[in-house]
């Protein structure tokens, strides 16, 4: 797959990964691009600040930091919304009190399906910890681990399950060249 956009590489440094998460690397391989632009990292919220402040990065709001998403403005054209991974210690059926971890995989593992639990590298690179790739070629949706489980966490996952389901069972979901 293509690298993305140039304007992340002001992002990416040698202290911070960035990836794009989840359903941002399905909306692209399948051309679905919801005009978000979502990344991943490993920073915590406060070094994703420190790291904004050091390269003259416009934050705009903090309002998820407590979840570890900051959204910043790069070059004055495009804004990022940057979230450190995590993983859910508590979940209630809606809001889950979160834990930051360096892990990709026990990141992937949190996430509803298995086509959003994708990441896309920098360079281009797929990272597929659940086979999401291969359910995305088959046309399936599929919940990472027990589905029962992943609906109790939060239930609004059930919604994104048959919405997903019905645009995936639509010609034009996959029109990409790039699955």
């Amino acid at each position: 797959m293509e690298p993305i956009e140039p304007s992340t590489k002001k992002l990416d440094s040698q202290y911070f990964r960035f990836e794009s998460p989840a359903g941002a690397v399905r909306d692209l391989l399948t051309e679905h691009p919801t005009g978000r632009r979502r990344l991943a990292s490993t920073a915590t919220p406060q070094e994703m600040k420190d790291m904004f402040i050091e390269k003259d990065i416009r934050m705009l709001h903090k309002r998820g930091e407590e979840h570890g998403t900051i959204t910043c403005r790069i070059d004055e054209k495009e804004n990022f919304e940057i979230t450190t991974l995590r993983v859910d210690v508590v979940c209630d059926g809606r809001r889950a009190k979160v834990e930051f971890t360096t892990d990709w995989q026990l990141d992937a593992n949190r996430r509803d399906l298995t086509i959003n639990s994708l990441f896309l590298k920098l360079d281009g690179t797929i990272i597929d910890y659940f086979d999401g790739m291969r359910d995305i070629e088959a046309r399936r949706v599929a919940f990472v681990g027990n589905a029962r489980q992943r609906i109790q966490e939060d239930y609004l996952r059930i919604l994104r399950f048959g919405i997903l389901l019905r645009r995936i069972e639509t010609p034009a979901f996959f029109r990409s060249s790039k699955i």
